[in-house]
C-alpha cells in the first residue's frame, strides 16, 4: 500500500484541515520562479486519490460519464477572472467524498498509533504493552499499533455537539485554489502532468492533475489521566497529560471516479 513518490510538477493550492493545530511545511525543492506548478518531494505526503468531477462542478463545469465531453459550460467561472478566480473544497465536502479505497499512501500516519504507544509507554516507563494501562472501560482501540487506511476514515470522520448543539466534524478548516484562470491556462499550454492533449483551459480539470495543500491536514492523539475513587490523594487531576501531534502535507490526485 505504500507508494513514495519523488518532485513531481503538482498544483499549489492553500488552507488545510485541522483537528486542533497547524505546524510545519514540507520543504520546497524548486528553484525560485513564478511557475504554477513546482517540485516537491512526496515521501511523507497522505496521498489520496479524489473525483475530479467535485472540482469541475464547483467551476461550472459539468462533463458527461466519461468525464471528456463538456455538456454544459454556461455559468463557468474561468473565463478571463471574470467571475470568483478560485475554488475551495470544505471539510463536510472532503470528507463526505472520501473512503478508505482512495488512500494511496499514508505518508507520515502510517505509524501515528505505533507511535503514540510508544510515546505512552516510555513516558510512564511500562513495558507490559498499551492497553493494559488504561481502565478496560474506557480503552480506545489503537489496533494494536497499525494504522491503517479505514482508521484514518473513522478519525476524520469523527463527529461532537457544538456549543449550538449542531452535530458536526472534529475536523475543520478549508483549502483553496487561487489564479484559476491562470493555472488552468498554464496546464493547457504545458502540460506538466503529461494528462492533456487538445483540451483548452475551458475544459477544466483533468484526471491525473495533482494538486498540494502544504499545510496538509493536522492530527492530535490526547492521553487523558483521572483519579481514580479509590485514590484519596491523587497527583494530578482529570486532564490531558499527553499530546501527540503529527501535520502531512496532503495530495488531491484527481481520477475520474463518478
Amino acid at each position: 500500500m505504500e507508494e513514495y513518490i519523488y518532485a513531481q510538477q503538482l498544483i499549489r493550492a492553500t488552507g488545510g484541515y485541522s483537528m486542533e493545530q497547524h505546524f510545519g511545511e514540507i520543504p520546497y525543492l524548486g528553484t525560485t520562479g513564478t511557475d504554477l506548478t513546482q517540485l516537491y518531494d512526496l515521501t511523507h505526503t497522505l496521498q489520496v486519490d479524489f473525483d475530479v468531477r467535485i472540482f469541475n462542478e464547483k467551476l461550472g463545469i459539468y462533463k458527461d460519464e466519461t468525464n471528456e465531453n463538456i455538456i454544459d459550460d454556461t455559468n463557468t467561472s474561468i473565463y478571463d477572472g471574470s467571475k470568483t478566480d478560485r475554488v475551495s473544497l470544505t471539510t463536510e465536502e472532503f470528507i463526505d467524498n472520501i473512503s478508505a479505497d482512495q488512500i494511496v499512501s499514508l505518508g507520515k500516519y502510517t505509524s501515528l498509533y505505533s507511535d503514540f504507544n510508544r510515546i505512552t509507554n516510555t513516558y510512564f516507563g511500562y513495558a507490559d504493552g498499551f492497553a493494559s494501562i488504561y481502565d478496560e472501560s474506557g480503552a480506545a482501540d489503537i489496533n494494536s499499533g497499525v494504522f491503517t487506511p479505514s482508521n484514518l476514515i473513522d478519525i476524520l470522520s469523527e463527529k461532537y455537539y457544538d456549543i449550538s448543539q449542531n452535530y458536526t466534524y472534529k475536523l475543520n478548516g478549508n483549502i483553496q485554489i487561487n489564479e484559476l484562470t491562470n493555472i488552468l491556462t498554464f496546464l493547457y499550454e504545458k502540460n506538466p502532468f503529461d494528462n492533456r492533449s487538445d483540451q483548452t483551459r475551458e475544459y477544466g480539470f483533468v484526471a491525473g492533475d495533482r494538486i498540494l495543500v502544504s499545510s496538509g491536514i493536522t492530527i492530535s492523539l490526547d492521553l487523558t489521566i483521572y483519579n481514580a475513587d479509590y485514590i484519596e490523594t491523587p497527583l494530578y487531576n482529570n486532564s490531558t497529560l499527553l499530546k501527540h501531534t503529527v501535520n502531512a502535507p496532503l495530495l488531491l490526485t484527481l481520477q475520474n471516479l463518478s
